[in-house]
């Protein structure tokens, strides 16, 4: 009876230590150190999605080995890969940069 109780026990704690749980991750998304609203925060992993307040700031529940991906018309697309050191913070600063724009042609006349 004994052993079997002891083979439970292990058994059972083997699952709960491997298993992962699900954590929220915080943050802000910044460009220049202004807020940026309206961005799509994605869990590509579990299809999960957000979008940022007006002050910038998401909340998304992640788990280890997660990518986080941003998106937004006129930013970048920017990833992020959840490892152990951003698990679960509630204050990540995400930084953004403007995509390129792209210009039309300029034909410059000689008038003089």
């Amino acid at each position: 009876m004994k052993i079997k109780l002891l083979y439970a026990f292990v058994l059972i704690s083997g699952q709960i230590g491997f298993s992962q749980i699900a954590k929220i991750i915080k943050g802000k998304i910044t460009f220049e150190n202004f807020t940026v609203s309206n961005v799509e925060v994605i869990n590509s992993n579990s299809k999960k999605i957000t979008t940022s307040e007006a002050e910038g700031n998401f909340s998304i529940e992640v788990q280890l080995n997660d990518e986080l991906v941003f998106v937004s018309k006129t930013y970048e697309l920017k990833r992020l890969y959840v490892t152990p050191l951003t698990y679960g913070k509630e204050d990540l600063i995400i930084s953004l940069t403007l995509k390129p724009e792209e210009l039309a042609e300029v034909t410059i006349f000689n008038t003089a």
